[in-house]
């Protein structure tokens, strides 16, 4: 008979018999380079997208966004890339608006395991080469399989001013970020099945503004398994607005894994 205990109060990952997880509560002190592409849809579009405690904003924005991850100590100082979408939503639980995160691709197989089982963000595994984002025109994309799922392209930015990246930092301080967190049992009954918020401190250094183009792959379930049913319906969402972009550099970023909240307690 096995003798394995796990202690109460400390947080384990699967395999939980070798001993407490070595994500930490808090990641301090990476740096941050991102770029987004973003859109205004129609409420109508998103609804079927979202889970029961939230609802599109009345103008709801789709933000297609790529970040590099820099400097990541756990990970012994590796860097990753990851492409993530999120919709701007209101949810009732927590009577606030923020973004809701859909889907999250990344290149690294670490982060994702720890931000499924934890923090229930949505993520997958994507071939996302890594960007030097800038001021200058610059593009990013995403693929499964070497299948392409999406591209974008950032151009003709113009640098923020310091006030204005002043006031992007501190509304960037006062956010959260929604996830639906699911994980599947046996016999059909989930193990977990609830709406999460989490926090990540970025305080963004510099800043641009530009335009944008957008493109979807229309890859197979053969080509890309897992991405194929979400790129459709994501490339089905009707674009009320032409494709704007934004870049950016954050330096001394945290990630609050311990300060992640469960919304319907």
């Amino acid at each position: 008979m096995g003798s394995a205990e796990l202690k109460p109060g400390v947080r384990y990952d699967m395999p939980p018999g070798f001993g407490p997880s070595v994500a930490p509560d808090v990641e301090a002190d990476f740096d941050l380079h991102g770029s987004s592409v973003e859109f205004e849809t129609t409420r109508e579009a998103l609804e079927p997208l979202l889970p029961p405690w939230f609802r599109p904003t009345p103008r709801p924005i789709v933000s297609i966004g790529y970040r590099q991850m820099i400097g990541m100590s756990w990970m012994g100082g590796r860097n990753y890339q990851l492409i993530t979408v999120r919709v701007s939503t209101e949810c009732d639980l927590d009577r606030a608006t923020n973004q809701f995160g859909l889907v999250i691709w990344e290149s690294d197989c670490a982060p994702i395991l720890a931000g499924r089982e934890l923090m229930g963000a949505p993520k997958l595994f994507g071939q996302i080469p890594a960007v030097a984002v800038s001021g200058d025109d610059h593009a990013f994309e995403c693929r499964e399989y070497d299948a392409l799922l999406f591209r974008a392209s950032v151009y003709r930015l113009r640098e923020l001013s310091p006030a204005e990246v002043a006031d992007k930092r501190e509304q960037q301080a006062k956010s959260w970020v929604y996830y639906w967190k699911y994980i599947p049992g046996v016999r059909g009954e989930p193990d977990a099945n609830y709406p999460v918020a989490i926090k990540l401190r970025t305080p963004f250094e510099r800043m641009w503004r530009g335009e944008a183009s957008l493109e979807f792959g229309t890859p197979s379930a053969t080509q890309a398994p897992y991405s194929h049913r979400i790129v459709q319906r994501l490339a089905e969402l009707p674009r009320q607005s032409e494709p704007r972009s934004s870049a950016w550099h954050a330096t001394g970023c945290t990630l609050l894994r311990d300060q992640t909240r469960r919304l319907d307690k």
